[in-house]
């Protein structure tokens, strides 16, 4: 099998013809961010409602997953991501979908941008 090429190992989705763009959104001490990767993520549980399920799809352990929705509930005050208090069911807070609409915005903004700039004039 083919090893995978950096570019194709990257989230993420090219903006335009030779230009591919990857933003995160980052604290004040670069300590913590935002990206394409635990934007999907947190979407994914969203829409699968279970953290498992989504670690399941991903053919990875549970921890991992688990791991990064704990970075992802870092990022602010308010989780982004609620659990029940019985277990089983995950989906994101309103916090976090404010967060990922906003983070969606940018990127769209920013590929809108792009593919302008990369028009030949």
């Amino acid at each position: 099998m083919p090893r995978k090429s950096r570019q194709n190992r990257l989230p993420g989705e090219p903006c335009a013809v030779g230009i591919n763009l990857r933003f995160w959104l980052v604290d004040g001490y670069f300590n913590r961010y935002l990206g394409v990767g635990k934007v999907r993520l947190i979407k994914a549980i969203d829409a699968l409602g279970s953290i498992s399920r989504e670690a399941f799809s991903m053919a990875i352990s549970y921890k991992p997953v688990w791991s990064l929705v704990e970075k992802v509930n870092q990022l602010i005050a308010q989780a982004f991501s609620v659990k029940e208090a019985g277990g089983g069911h995950a989906w994101a807070a309103e916090q976090g979908q404010v967060a990922i609409a906003g983070y969606q915005q940018l990127e769209a903004d920013l590929q809108a941008f792009l593919a302008q700039r990369a028009q030949p004039k």
